[in-house]
């Protein structure tokens, strides 16, 4: 089992003694009010998306210009990784 670890002991050092966090009582404050302890909104999680989506086609980002980009390769490796046959009997002994 792990023992907690009190807020002071939270501070990770890097490098030359470099704080990670450098106000533990302002995280410990947001980890206990922030929005992780919010319900789940699916409207509001599809507004997100669905203005992402707007942004990236007003940037030119999406749809990708030749949409069939890279489809060999997607087909290749899932011929790969898809597995025929029954299991065990490509294996001896099993």
């Amino acid at each position: 089992m792990i023992a907690a670890i009190p807020a002071e002991g939270r501070r990770a050092k890097r490098g030359a003694g470099a704080e990670m966090i450098k106000d533990v009582s302002a995280w410990t404050a947001w980890e206990e009010a922030g929005p992780l302890r919010e319900a789940p909104d699916f409207q509001r999680n599809l507004r997100l998306v669905q203005a992402m989506y707007d942004l990236a086609r007003s940037l030119g980002a999406f749809p990708p210009a030749d949409a069939f980009a890279g489809l060999e390769t997607d087909i290749r490796m899932a011929r790969i990784l898809n597995v025929r046959g029954s299991a065990g009997t490509h294996c001896p002994g099993a």
